[in-house]
């Protein structure tokens, strides 16, 4: 029988509209579904894989990638390009980058990387890119995800299988920034713990006249099995009698009963000496551990590390809160002097299966061939195939 001509063409023209048609896939597949940082202390954006500094000496960077091969959805494709995106809470500025790219199926899986570059490569490691990539101007997004910058084309597609290897590996080098200055990306981390202030006192200053408004912390090991550690600022510096101090654990934060009063609450309600404007802010109290006074010359804080938390996985969001207070002789007579209170929720501890290798170049100008592996951690990418 013979087609119609018009059939024919319409017939056609479907199929080459199929066969032309792009497949994508996301890596880590986490970037497909859940915004990074939106339930735990999981973002961490990449800023090493387009680099930017105004440094002679590390004006230039190099990041490599492994993502898991069981992460990656097909099992064998013909990549013909990758996409990136900032975090959706940034403004991007406009810039160039002289970037190359290469791409292999690595014989290391991300928890197995080496810190030799090289070594994390397979035989097929192809230049997959090579040139100027030009990042547009981009205003915040009004929610996640941001959009993805345009498709990097690669030279060629590349081959990818994953009977080849563990991990595909995608290594960025950055050698120019046409603005000295740096784009960060959005990248994910395993699902550390949460920490945020609970109660900034700004009316209880120390005998510096300092306010507690500050503290670092490690959320990778805020996790069953992992440990708590903190250091808080805003303690008085040159005031030795601030060794004398505690950092206190409790269940309840802000608004909680604690005896006849409800926190927070001044501290001379209890006929302690302190300032009229010191307060309390945590309550039912199940711990006291003597924190590390640490003088830094203009300013000093307290920390504690090291304290073990059960390996239980019924311990994953369970909150809790921390308050230090201090002696302060330095106010002429004995005060207590009580730091910023922080709400703490333990996290699940659950790996991203990518790690990473970081590093700028040094004064030569040569590539870093070695860098330490940051495990569970790395960039969003989309593949189109």
């Amino acid at each position: 029988m013979r087609i119609p001509h018009s059939l024919s063409l319409a017939v056609f023209a479907s199929l080459t509209s199929v066969a032309g048609a792009q497949n994508t896939f996301v890596v880590p597949s986490k970037a497909g579904v859940s915004e990074p940082g939106s339930v735990w202390n999981d973002r961490s954006d990449q800023v090493f894989t387009l680099w930017g500094s105004t440094s002679a000496s590390s004006s230039a960077s190099r990041a490599q990638y492994l993502y898991d091969v069981t992460d990656i959805p097909v099992a064998q494709a013909n990549l013909s390009a990758m996409q990136v995106r900032a975090p959706w809470t940034n403004n991007v500025n406009a810039a160039t980058y002289t970037v190359s790219i290469d791409v292999s199926v690595g014989p290391n899986t991300p928890t197995g990387a080496s810190s030799v570059y090289a070594s994390n490569h397979g035989s097929n490691q192809t230049t997959v890119f090579s040139g100027a990539l030009n990042i547009p101007a981009q205003s915040r997004a009004g929610s996640w995800p941001a959009n993805w910058f345009a498709p990097i084309a690669f030279n060629a597609p590349f081959a990818y299988d994953n009977s080849n290897g563990a991990s595909l590996v995608v290594d960025w080098t950055t050698t120019n920034s046409s603005t000295q200055s740096l784009t960060s990306l959005e990248g994910y981390r395993l699902e550390g713990g949460n920490a945020t202030f609970e109660y900034v006192d700004r009316d209880c200053p120390n005998s510096a006249g300092q306010i507690s408004g500050g503290f670092g912390w490690s959320p990778t090991t805020l996790v069953p099995g992992g440990s708590f550690q903190v250091s808080i600022s805003g303690a008085p510096p040159a005031t030795p009698s601030y060794a004398s101090n505690a950092i206190f654990f409790a269940t309840g934060g802000v608004g909680t009963p604690f005896g006849a009063f409800t926190t927070p609450f001044a501290l001379t309600s209890l006929g302690l000496p302190a300032q009229a404007g010191c307060d309390w802010a945590v309550s039912n109290m199940v711990l006291g551990a003597p924190g590390m006074y640490r003088d830094f010359g203009t300013s000093a804080s307290v920390s504690i590390s090291n304290v073990g938390i059960p390996n239980d996985p019924n311990l994953v969001a369970v909150r809790f809160y921390t308050q230090a207070l201090g002696l302060d002789l330095n106010s002429g007579s004995p005060m207590l002097h009580p730091l910023t209170a922080i709400r703490w929720t333990i996290g699940t501890g659950a790996p991203v299966p990518v790690s990473q290798l970081r590093r700028t170049f040094d004064a030569s100008g040569s590539p870093p061939t070695s860098s330490s592996v940051v495990q569970s951690d790395g960039l969003s990418a989309q593949f189109i195939y």
